[in-house]
């Protein structure tokens, strides 16, 4: 007897093969060739026939399938090669943009972390309280000691954090961000913060009443005229208003005030307020994402460095203006700020005053951002001297 057909293999050629196989042992005699009928004979040539043609098919597709492999060959080695060549560029460019994100050694990267209107105090400003008013001048105030008033300012580990925070925004470089990302450098850069019972972490949510931060427009304080920069306010988020007397210079959430009744700042005003609008977490998760998603959208269109700049300046704006976590804002934004200059091949900049943003406009926060960098290259050419 006969040998049972082998089981189908998958590929059609091989299926044809096997067509082959189980035609010759269906042709192969089992009895002799005496007792073979003529007939049966007769269709076992012509199977034998048959499979002849079928090994001709098996041949003809084995030599087409070859035939398109060598045609396309050079076109896949070419995108092999293309690909490989893509990926290198942008590792090269990673390295580039991490090599000028971190162009402040850790001995000097405090000054694009402390205000520069505070670079007189050194790196421990913020740690310790250095930037604090004049001693003698508590009782102005409202602290009932210098003591008191130095450590309010006081905010131990600050510099560390931002360090630390730093770090992270340099090993994203690249990499799109939105509203998770943002959430992820906050928590990072507050990271000090957590065991402060006054401290809430993550997104402000509707148990914010809504909180604000008040300005003396003395140009000596936020030059600029600020009415184009109020204009632009997205009212959705944020309400300028004209602070009262009593409460100048106020900064956090002041129960004592109606916002919503307060008169809308038009930027003649001396005294100015930017009220923050109570939002719900979903609410500000919604509102970041949609300024990351204009921003990346808005940039494809911008070919110069200046027109970039502006594009950059308004989306840093927005982000303030939003000011999507109750503290620890202007920290976590400028690192993005940073990150968005360094990816259009810019630099960081060293800012002497960063909320001077509320009060200019995107044109003119893009000035302030100008001069800023030129301070960076200047720091950065000091430290390489030494």
């Amino acid at each position: 007897m006969p040998p049972p057909p082998p089981s189908y293999p998958a590929s059609a050629a091989a299926r044809l093969g096997h067509q082959v196989e189980k035609f010759r042992f269906v042709s192969e005699p089992t009895h002799s060739a005496a007792t073979v009928p003529i007939q049966r004979t007769q269709r076992g040539g012509g199977r034998s026939r048959n499979a002849a043609k079928l090994q001709q098919q098996i041949r003809t597709q084995q030599q087409q399938a070859q035939g398109r492999f060598a045609a396309s060959a050079p076109k896949h080695a070419k995108a092999v090669r293309k690909g490989a060549a893509r990926r290198a560029r942008q590792a090269e460019e990673k390295r580039r943009m991490k090599a000028t994100y971190l162009g402040l050694d850790p001995e000097h990267s405090w000054q694009e972390i402390i205000d520069g209107d505070h670079h007189e105090h050194g790196a421990q400003t913020f740690d310790e309280g250095l930037h604090a008013p004049p001693a003698e001048e508590y009782a102005e105030y409202g602290f009932d000691s210098a003591e008191a008033m130095k450590e309010s300012h006081s905010e131990p580990g600050y510099l560390e954090s931002a360090k630390n925070a730093r770090a992270q925004v340099a090993n994203s470089l690249g990499e799109r961000m939105d509203s998770a990302f943002l959430a992820g450098i906050h928590s990072t850069a507050t990271r000090h913060r957590r065991t402060d019972p006054n401290f809430r972490p993550g997104y402000r949510d509707t148990g914010d009443r809504g909180v604000n931060v008040s300005y003396n427009a003395d140009p000596d304080y936020a030059p600029g005229a600020p009415k184009q920069a109020l204009a632009e306010v997205d009212p959705e988020v944020a309400k300028p208003f004209t602070v009262p007397e009593d409460a100048e210079h106020l900064f956090g959430q002041n129960d004592e005030l109606d916002y919503h009744r307060a008169p809308t700042a038009t930027g003649d005003e001396d005294n100015l307020g930017i009220w923050f609008k109570p939002k719900s977490k979903k609410a500000v998760k919604r509102h970041a994402d949609k300024i990351f998603s204009d921003y990346y959208s808005g940039l494809k269109d911008k070919n110069t460095e200046r027109e970039k700049l502006v594009h950059i300046a308004a989306t840093h704006r927005r982000l303030e203006n939003l000011h999507p976590f109750r503290d620890g804002n202007s920290r976590t934004n400028r690192l993005l700020l940073h990150k968005m200059l360094v990816e259009n091949r810019m630099t960081p900049a060293i800012l002497g005053n960063p909320l001077q943003v509320h009060l200019q406009s995107n044109e003119e926060w893009a000035d302030t951002l100008h001069a800023g960098m030129g301070k960076w290259r200047e720091a950065r050419q000091e430290q390489n001297r030494r």
